[in-house]
C-alpha cells in the first residue's frame, strides 16, 4: 500500500508506505489537489479551478503531470471512489465531484455522469460488495453494474433516530469507507465537535466507536484502512480530524481484523478503544 500527502497550499507531494518515513516527490505537482488516487501504475489527481471546475491529470514519476479531462462545475469536493465495472464492460474510476457520481475512461479519458434520480447528490462514496455506494451526507445509495451493462440504484438509507446513540441524531455522513463485506460510515455529532465510526454490514448500521474524539471535526478527505503504522501485519481503519481554524490535524486509528472482517478470538484487536491516535 502506499499513501499520498499533499500541500493544500502548495504544490508539493509526499508519499509515505509505512506512516513513519516519508518520500518527498517535490513541487512540480498541479496547484489546488483535491485527491489522488492509484490505478495501474499510474498516479491520478483531481484538482478544482473554484467556479472554473476541475481537472484530471495523470502522473508515472509526479515529475511529469499529463492532463486528461475537465471537471465542469467541480470545485474543492472532487473525491476518488475507485476502480468500477462501467455499462461498457470495462474498468473505470469512478469520482464524485460537484455533487454527482461521475467516472473517466482510462483509455480514452472520455467523462461520463451517471444519473442517479432528480435530486440526488453524491458528495461522498465508497466501493463496497460489489457495488459503488455513495452518500449526500443524509443517506445512502447503492449504485451497481451487472456483466451484461444493466444498471440497478437502490436505497441503503441511514439509522433513524430510534437506532442511533442521542449524540448522533441529526448528524452528517461526512465520509465512506468500503472494505470486502463491511461499508464503514463516518459521521459528525450534530450537537457538539466529534466523530462516530458506523458500519453497514447488509443487514443494517450499528455503532463501533462512538467518538474518534470530542473537540475536533472529520477531515473530508481523511479515511481509509491500511495495515497499522509500524506494524504491517494488522490493519486499521484511519480517521483525519482537525479543529475549526485547520490548524490542528489528528489520526485516529480503530484496529480490524488481520484477515477478513470477523474477529478470531485470542487473535484480533477489534474495535479496541479507546482509540489510538498519532
Amino acid at each position: 500500500w502506499k499513501v499520498a500527502l499533499w500541500s493544500l497550499a502548495s504544490t508539493e507531494v509526499w508519499t509515505t508506505t509505512d506512516g513513519l518515513s516519508y518520500t518527498y516527490l517535490g513541487s512540480a505537482a498541479p496547484a489546488n489537489i483535491a485527491d489522488i488516487i492509484w490505478h495501474v501504475s499510474l498516479a491520478w489527481i483531481i484538482t478544482y479551478d473554484g467556479a472554473n471546475g476541475g481537472k484530471i491529470y495523470t502522473t508515472a514519476d509526479f515529475v511529469t503531470y499529463t492532463q486528461r479531462a475537465v471537471i465542469k462545475g467541480a470545485p474543492k469536493d472532487g473525491r476518488w471512489i475507485g476502480p468500477y465495472l462501467d455499462v461498457a464492460g470495462a474498468i473505470s474510476l469512478y469520482f464524485c465531484a460537484g455533487g454527482k457520481l461521475q467516472y473517466i475512461d482510462t483509455a480514452t479519458y472520455a467523462l461520463t455522469e451517471i444519473a442517479l434520480g432528480k435530486g440526488v447528490k453524491a458528495v461522498k462514496g465508497a466501493l463496497y460488495n460489489g457495488a459503488c455506494v455513495i452518500t449526500d451526507g443524509q443517506s445512502c445509495l447503492r449504485y451497481q453494474v451487472s456483466g451484461n451493462g444493466t444498471e440497478t440504484v437502490s436505497e441503503i438509507g441511514w439509522p433513524q433516530f430510534r437506532k442511533l446513540p442521542s449524540e448522533l441524531v441529526g448528524g452528517r455522513i461526512r465520509n465512506l469507507e468500503g472494505a470486502p463485506e463491511v461499508l464503514y460510515g463516518i459521521v459528525d455529532r450534530a450537537s457538539a465537535a466529534g466523530t462516530a465510526i458506523l458500519d453497514y454490514t447488509g443487514i443494517g448500521w450499528e455503532v463501533d466507536s462512538l467518538l474518534v474524539n470530542t473537540t475536533e471535526e472529520v477531515h473530508t478527505a481523511g479515511i481509509g484502512v491500511v495495515p497499522v503504522i509500524g506494524d504491517s501485519t494488522k490493519r486499521a481503519l484511519y480517521v483525519v480530524t482537525h479543529n475549526a481554524a485547520l490548524t490542528s490535524f489528528r489520526v485516529s486509528a480503530m484496529h480490524l481484523p488481520i484477515v477478513g472482517e470477523h474477529p478470531v478470538v485470542g487473535t484480533d484487536s477489534f474495535q479496541d478503544g479507546p482509540l489510538k491516535t498519532y
